[in-house]
C-alpha cells in the first residue's frame, strides 16, 4: 500500500516533466517509468538483485534520464551478477553491459572524468586480457580530472601502465613519462584537500578532507614504489 501511495505521489510531482523526456514523453510512459523505479528499488534495497533486474532494465531502456541512481545501482547489481556467473560467455555479456552502463551515464549525466575512472578500473579488473583498453580509458580520465581524480584511479592507472610495460606492450619511456603527471596530480590533490581541511567549517567536513589526504598519501607511496622498481639513475635524471 505504501509503495502504491509513493508511486502516485511521485507521478503527481513529475507530471510537469511530461513531454520533456525525463520520465517519458506521455503520461502513460511516466506511469510505467515511476512504477518500474519503485518496483526495482524495493528489491534492490533488499539486495534481491535477480528480481530487481527486470524493472531496472525497463528504467534503463525506457526512461534513461529519470535518475542518476539508475546507473549507480546498475553498476552494483551487475558487479554482483558477474561475480556469481560461472559461464564465460554469459559473464562476458554481463561485463559488456556493465561498461555500457558507464557509457550511458556519461551520455545523460556527464561527469566524464569521474565515470571513466570507475569504468577503467573495472576494465582492468574484468578484462585483464585487454589492458590497453583499460589504459586508454584511465588515461583519458586522469588527464581530464587532473587533481580531482580519485586516488584509487590514479593508482590503478599507474599500475596498468606498469603491467603493460612488464608485458612488453609499451616502452619503458612511457612508464617514466607518466610518473610525472600522476605525481603532480597526487601532490596537487594533497595540497587542495589539506587546505580544505584547514578551512572546513565543521569537524565532519575536516575529517572528510583529512581522510582524502591520507588516501592520496597512500596513492603517492604506491606510485613511488612502482617507479622505483624500474627507474635507473639515468631515467630519473
Amino acid at each position: 500500500m505504501k509503495v502504491k501511495i509513493w508511486i502516485f505521489s511521485l507521478i503527481l510531482m513529475t507530471s510537469g516533466a511530461f513531454g520533456q523526456g525525463k520520465y517519458g514523453n506521455t503520461a502513460e510512459d511516466s506511469v510505467k517509468c515511476v512504477t518500474n523505479i519503485s518496483l526495482y528499488k524495493e528489491h534492490f534495497k533488499q539486495k534481491n538483485y535477480a528480481d530487481a533486474k527486470k524493472g531496472w532494465i525497463n528504467v534503463f531502456d525506457g526512461c534513461p534520464q529519470a535518475q542518476k541512481s539508475t546507473y549507480i545501482n546498475g553498476v552494483k547489481m551487475y558487479r554482483s551478477f558477474i561475480a556469481k556467473q560461472k559461464d564465460p560467455a554469459l559473464k562476458a555479456q554481463l561485463i559488456d553491459t556493465l561498461y555500457m552502463i558507464y557509457d550511458r551515464r556519461i551520455e545523460y549525466y556527464q561527469q566524464k572524468a569521474y565515470v571513466l575512472g570507475r569504468k577503467g578500473t573495472d576494465m582492468a579488473t574484468y578484462s585483464p586480457d585487454n589492458l590497453m583498453a583499460a589504459y586508454e580509458t584511465l588515461r583519458e580520465s586522469v588527464y581530464l580530472g587532473k587533481t580531482k581524480t580519485e586516488a584509487g584511479v590514479l593508482v590503478k592507472y599507474y599500475q596498468v601502465v606498469y603491467l603493460l610495460y612488464a608485458n612488453k606492450e609499451i616502452d619503458k619511456s612511457i612508464l617514466i613519462e607518466e610518473f610525472i603527471p600522476v605525481s603532480e596530480y597526487i601532490d596537487g590533490a594533497i595540497f587542495d584537500n589539506a587546505a580544505n581541511a584547514i578551512d572546513a567549517g565543521t569537524e565532519k567536513a575536516k575529517a572528510k578532507f583529512n581522510s582524502r589526504v591520507e588516501q592520496y598519501n597512500s596513492a603517492k607511496a604506491t606510485v613511488d614504489d612502482i617507479f622505483i622498481k624500474v627507474a635507473l639513475c639515468e631515467d630519473i635524471e
